[in-house]
């Protein structure tokens, strides 16, 4: 029934929207329900959601995993990419089919919304769709876990993981343009590919001899920065990976555990072990700066692997495939299209 609704009737004032009122199981919880779009107030703007990824917080967010503001959305969806569609009277920053990206959350699984024009950062034309929708999170990550952490220099080394992940895969492009060499380590040999073809320099597989093996292929370089999305016993190893006194910066744990980090990396070599959440690092810097930086990394033509798109429609069907483990690449919904 509801696609009917949204194809049938276009936006004509019908539209369709994932939404979620309690915390479950994502297929559990969310429904595509039609809903009305008036015209935009005098300060908003309608816009229509072209694309949008589905990310690993939206996932833990649905099921009451991750952190939540008071003022959070009840609709789903924490990035996309939009079409401005229609302006209030007293818009003049914006014109009618420009692109802009969503803020932070606003839940960007859905067909339409209006919001207030100055919440939308307008993007460049030409950019690419699809690609652009994911610039909000991972490739801002990518480049914040890069800049802030270590004084890294051309030729300098750095160790990440997991090395074919999503902001993995921003993480070696743009160190390939700052001239720094990766180790990039990934959970099966086959994911090794991809992170050549997009510039790393070395690839290993995660495993209790990893320490070793990067000592060997790097030609016992120190390695300044590591950089851990994985958690658990990963942390560890690229823990010893490190020149003594350097930096693991932990911004996620895709296995679901805690970081191990043994007393001997934190103690006899001085080991720093710092978390970074995009959110608060967003909050300290401002919406101008946050928005000047995705703009620039708009113009830079980064790519992350994309394993399907689906239109809104086949929500479900969506969710699984994000959700599967062996999984290649994110998953990206289309909620304008037919």
């Amino acid at each position: 029934m509801f696609l009917a609704i949204w194809r049938g009737q276009g936006y004509g004032g019908r539209v369709s929207a994932l939404r979620f009122d309690r915390y479950g199981p994502p297929a559990d919880v969310l429904s595509l329900v039609p809903s009305d779009v008036t015209a935009p107030g005098e300060h908003e703007v309608q816009v229509e959601v072209l694309a949008s990824p589905i990310n690993p917080m939206d996932l833990l967010l649905l099921r009451g995993l991750y952190p939540v503001p008071s003022d959070a959305s009840n609709h789903a969806g924490a990035e996309g990419i939009a079409r401005v569609c229609q302006l209030g009277a007293s818009v003049a920053s914006l014109r009618v089919g420009e692109l802009v990206l969503l803020p932070i959350r606003f839940g960007s699984w859905r067909s339409r919304a209006n919001i207030e024009a100055s919440r939308l950062c307008p993007l460049p034309d030409g950019v690419d769709i699809e690609q652009a929708s994911m610039l909000r999170i991972n490739p801002l990550t990518a480049e914040v876990l890069l800049d802030a952490f270590a004084d890294l220099q051309p030729g300098d080394w750095l160790i990440h993981s997991p090395g074919s992940g999503s902001v993995g895969q921003y993480i070696v492009q743009l160190a390939k343009r700052r001239g720094f060499r990766t180790v990039s380590v990934v959970r099966r040999a086959e994911r090794g590919a991809l992170v050549r073809e997009l510039g790393g320099d070395r690839v290993e597989v995660d495993g209790v001899d990893l320490p070793r093996r990067v000592r060997a292929a790097t030609g016992r370089a120190a390695i300044k920065l590591g950089l851990d999305g994985s958690g658990g016993p990963c942390a560890g190893r690229l823990a010893a990976c490190l020149a003594p006194g350097s930096s693991l910066v932990t911004y996620g744990a895709m296995s679901r555990k805690p970081p191990q980090v043994g007393i001997d990396q934190l103690v006899f070599r001085g080991i720093h072990v710092v978390g970074f959440w995009l959110l608060e690092w967003s909050r300290r810097a401002g919406s101008e700066v946050v928005d000047r930086r995705v703009v620039a990394l708009a113009g830079q033509s980064l790519r992350s692997q994309i394993a399907a798109c689906y239109p809104l429609s086949a929500w479900r069907e969506a969710l699984a495939h994000a959700a599967h483990r062996d999984r290649e690449g994110r998953v990206l919904l289309l909620p304008s299209s037919s």
